[in-house]
């Protein structure tokens, strides 16, 4: 039983510390700056973002000063006056019944002029030659999408942990372009060569996630754009956040049952190795093996008191992590102990949400201070 605790424990310290430091070792040939201008399209589906729809618009056309861009807003479902949006610069696309991203993408696709898609959330603002950090990747003709960097705009205490959290993904996602390709980009800002893109199935829950590993399963790569960063609030509060990660373990379960277990043995090497590290051990075996962890070092403390005292040692941390969170109080000896669990608890919470049949493909909106 000590064997298989180790054993457990070594799957969790792979997850987040070996596969990365392995990333480091693996390195790509350098991007080779050139010309490149492809005619471009912007999507951006929209839900109720009246608040912020006109600096999105105007922060859309400043990012897109080098290039002529057809750019689509698709508002879906949206009641709060999104839907009335006007703007001579841009093709406004509206559904009066709302039923979610994948659709407003699917409507986008249907008039997209441009050679390179880049699909960008209404709720995030664009820095500065985004769009050309972009772009540039294109010039390899092996990359068939590239993503981009988020980013929080408040970095409050609060957030502190979901700030590091997005930080180590964004470095993850550098080493791995690095090595080989992304597994899997996030919709806050992402580019995609048009011909890879298919209509994405109305029930999908995770649309960015789809769209770019069906580009790797055509063997093309996705690149990572570091500079070219897509700014958002953060969630306001902890139970925003669950609500987000809640839904986003449920779309990973969908697809792994829908696609996963059919799709990866499609891909290369590196790539099978890539999502089995990431992916697969971050999604599926890592929260499996802390609550087995929990289970069996419980059993083995019964007659070794060391693996429970480090068990209950860390639970304490979290749980004075979790009392001090409430009353907005941020030690990360406490705080990240406690985020940890809590990502890793909103995992299973999803997967049960899928299986119940408790999913939904609409986004829950949060009010974002």
């Amino acid at each position: 039983m000590v064997f298989l605790f180790c054993l457990l424990l070594f799957l969790v310290l792979y997850t987040y510390l070996l596969y990365p430091l392995l990333l480091v070792f693996f390195k790509r040939k350098k991007l080779i700056e050139t010309t490149h201008n492809p005619s471009l399209t912007i999507i951006i589906p929209a839900y109720n973002e009246a608040e912020i729809i006109d600096r999105k618009i105007e922060n859309t056309i400043a990012v897109c000063k080098n290039f002529e861009a057809q750019i689509i807003l698709v508002s879906n479902g949206s009641t709060d006056g999104t839907e009335n949006y006007q703007h001579s610069r841009i093709t406004h696309l509206t559904a009066a019944t709302r039923k979610g991203k994948p659709e407003a993408i699917n409507a986008a696709l249907k008039i997209a002029t441009g050679s390179v898609l880049i699909f960008t959330d209404a709720n995030t603002l664009l820095s500065e030659n985004a769009i050309d950090h972009l772009i540039k990747h294109f010039s390899r003709k092996q990359t068939g999408a590239v993503c981009g960097e988020k980013a929080f705009s408040q970095i409050e205490a609060a957030v502190s942990m979901e700030n590091l959290y997005w930080k180590f993904e964004s470095w993850l996602k550098e080493k791995e372009a690095a090595c080989y390709s992304v597994v899997g980009a996030a919709g806050e800002i992402f580019a995609v060569r048009k011909e890879l893109v298919q209509p994405i199935p109305e029930d999908t829950i995770l649309d960015d996630f789809y769209v770019s590993m069906q580009v790797c399963l055509q063997g093309f790569t996705v690149d990572y754009a570091k500079r070219a960063t897509a700014v958002e609030k953060p969630s306001p509060s902890l139970l925003d956040e669950y609500h987000r990660r809640v839904r986003i373990a449920s779309g990973v379960m969908q697809w792994l049952i829908t696609h996963g277990s059919r799709d990866f043995w499609k891909y290369n090497a590196k790539l099978k190795w890539q999502f089995f590290s990431h992916r697969f051990c971050r999604w599926i075996l890592a929260p499996l093996a802390l609550l087995a962890t929990v289970v069996i070092g419980s059993i083995l403390g019964m007659e070794q008191p060391v693996y429970l005292f480090f068990i209950l040692l860390y639970f304490l941390f979290a749980f004075l992590g979790f009392l001090l969170h409430r009353i907005h109080l941020h030690y990360p000896i406490f705080y990240y102990p406690f985020y940890f669990l809590f990502v890793h608890m909103t995992f299973v919470i999803g997967y049960a949400t899928y299986f119940f049949n408790k999913h939904t493909v609409l986004w829950q909106k949060a009010k974002r201070k």
